[in-house]
Order: structure tokens, then C-alpha cells, then sequence
């Protein structure tokens, strides 16, 4: 029924535009990604990476308003957690 109410030649004003041509600077461009050292590849401009600074920033922060005792009992809590990674890598 719908193929019926439209003609033809609104069935061909309707279909997707062609992609444009691939160039040689496109070429180029993926073949030196793919000529690339993987090394070369930095993922510090990544959402993960980005979001693991603010991270360490705002420990960072929160450990300087601590009071002396807080700080105290939270660095030996670290201690003591990376004694026991320690322990479990062994």
C-alpha cells in the first residue's frame, strides 16, 4: 500500500546521498596509521585518562584539608593496602 502512494520519482529524491570519492590524501593518511609504531599511540587525551587525573587531583585536594590525624590514619590505611596487594602478588 505505501509502495502504491509513492511514484517513482519521489522513490528516487528519497535515496541517501553518494559518498564522496576517497582521495589519495585519505590514502596516505590511513596508510601512515597503519605504518605507525603502536608506541606512537598516546591515550592521554582519552575520557578514561582525563578522568583518572581529576581523580588523583581531587584526592590530592582532599588529602590537604584533612587534619594531621585524618591524614595520618589514611596514609597508613594506604600502607597497609598495598602491604596486602604485596602479599597477594607474591
Amino acid at each position: 500500500m505505501y509502495r502504491d502512494i509513492l511514484d517513482k520519482e519521489s522513490e528516487e529524491e528519497n535515496l541517501p546521498p553518494s559518498p564522496l570519492p576517497w582521495t589519495q590524501e585519505e590514502e596516505e593518511a590511513l596508510m601512515n596509521l597503519k605504518n605507525s609504531n603502536v608506541n606512537d599511540i598516546s591515550t592521554a587525551d582519552t575520557a578514561s585518562a582525563r578522568f583518572a587525573a581529576r581523580q588523583k587531583k581531587e584526592a590530592l585536594n582532599t588529602l590537604k584539608k584533612m587534619s594531621p590525624e585524618e591524614r595520618e590514619a589514611f596514609l597508613q590505611s594506604i600502607d597497609e593496602a598495598a602491604a596486602e596487594d604485596e602479599q597477594e602478588t607474591d
